[in-house]
């Protein structure tokens, strides 16, 4: 009597993996996985799993596919309500979010678990979102320059924190097409050349002067030598004009960046040393202007040419 149990234990857990059966309504499915025959695992074609079946089921054909159909409620792991309305295979689902962004050729475990995203939800910064189209977030495990320069414009005027450290930056704001990543990135690729590298910066306020808008009219692409030359420490100038330093009884100014700079001279007011500064610096502008004239948007020459340094700046 023994001996026949030890029989029938060693026939149940004999190991099925890897055989293919037909089912009764013509799905061939594959045992991926048997822990014994009241507790196997099956593939079918398409992808879909079905657990916890019993070994002569699967050979008289009786396991079915489980019924999906449109009209299922899940959530997301961010708690956004979704629907699947279609169901063609188990790695081919669409569903729609309640904003009525569209997702599709998702997998159904994927749904379950919660593990998809809206692309069209803002959840950079509060106020961007990565949108539908031909650009993505990162290659390779690596985020992509585009993406990390749209979130960097982002955080810069929306992030509380960040501009506590950069005040300059209060009241800036985005254009709202370029809450879209998809919008963004496109602009940006059509505006980098072959011969920009990372000391090409993102700049809102050349083309326009003192402007607070980050928008595909306002910005452009300049080296940091040209983006360095609008740098201001604000919070050193003790009330003084731009460019201006007291020294005793004497105001003196300088020209030029933390790498290169030039003494102008001393002077008895901060009116003649701004006047001192100003004709100097806008000639450094122009300069600079034709150093980078072959490489610069045309835009962006004309405006540094024709740059005015006023004493409220």
């Amino acid at each position: 009597m023994n001996e026949e149990i030890k029989v029938k234990r060693r026939t149940n857990s004999i190991d099925r993996t890897g055989e293919k059966h037909i089912t009764n309504e013509g799905f061939l499915i594959e045992i991926i996985e048997c822990v014994n025959s009241k507790n196997i695992t099956v593939r079918f074609e398409d992808g879909e799993i079905v657990k916890n079946k019993y070994y002569y089921d699967i050979l008289s054909g009786w396991v079915k596919k489980p019924n999906r159909s449109k009209g299922e409620i899940h959530y997301t792991k961010t708690g956004l309500k979704m629907e699947i309305i279609e169901y063609l295979t188990y790695n081919n689902c669409t569903v729609q979010f309640e904003d009525g962004t569209v997702v599709s050729e998702l997998n159904y475990s994927n749904i379950e678990k919660g593990a998809v995203k809206n692309p069209n939800h803002s959840c950079i910064h509060g106020i961007g979102y990565i949108g539908q189209g031909n650009y993505p977030c990162g290659v390779d495990n690596k985020v992509t320059k585009n993406y990390r320069v749209w979130n960097d414009m982002l955080g810069r005027c929306y992030n509380e924190k960040r501009q506590q450290k950069q005040p300059s930056y209060k009241d800036c704001t985005v254009a709202e097409e370029w809450y879209n990543f998809q919008v963004f990135a496109k602009w940006y690729e059509e505006n980098w050349k072959e011969y920009m590298d990372n000391d090409w910066h993102l700049d809102k306020d050349i083309l326009i002067k003192r402007n607070k808008i980050y928008s595909p009219e306002t910005c452009c692409l300049v080296p940091r030598e040209v983006n360095g030359l609008f740098t201001k420490k604000d919070s050193c100038r003790n009330n003084l004009p731009l460019g201006v330093i007291k020294r005793g009884n004497k105001f003196i100014t300088q020209t030029g960046t933390k790498n290169r700079s030039k003494h102008i001279g001393s002077y008895n007011t901060p009116e003649e040393a701004f006047q001192a500064y100003k004709e100097a610096k806008e000639q450094y502008i122009k300069e600079v202007a034709e150093k980078w004239k072959d490489k610069i948007d045309a835009r962006v020459y004309k405006a540094l040419i024709n740059y005015q340094v006023e004493i409220t700046d």
